[in-house]
């Protein structure tokens, strides 16, 4: 059975390489970023006219990994500025 949230098949090649690893693999930090805000904002919007909760689903894996990046970014701030101050 296909998760069409986690894992689509309309999203695979034939060798099993996923479009979001080739994202993944061309794009920076920023752009990356920048790709699941949209992605999160595209599902958020439309939601109730397409494909209902699935498409929550969908919001809600971009918005899962924008909270990591954030979370990831906020570790690394406190850790500079910790840093600093320890002597």
């Amino acid at each position: 059975m296909s998760d069409n949230v986690h894992n689509p098949k309309h999203y695979q090649g034939r060798n099993g390489l996923e479009a979001i690893d080739v994202h993944r693999n061309f794009m920076n930090d920023e752009q990356l970023t920048g790709y699941h805000l949209g992605n999160l904002i595209k599902y958020v919007l439309r939601y109730r006219r397409k494909n209902g909760i699935e498409d929550l689903e969908k919001a809600k894996v971009h918005m899962d990994w924008l909270i990591e990046k954030e979370k990831a970014m906020m570790l690394q701030l406190e850790a500079l500025v910790g840093g600093t101050n320890d002597q």
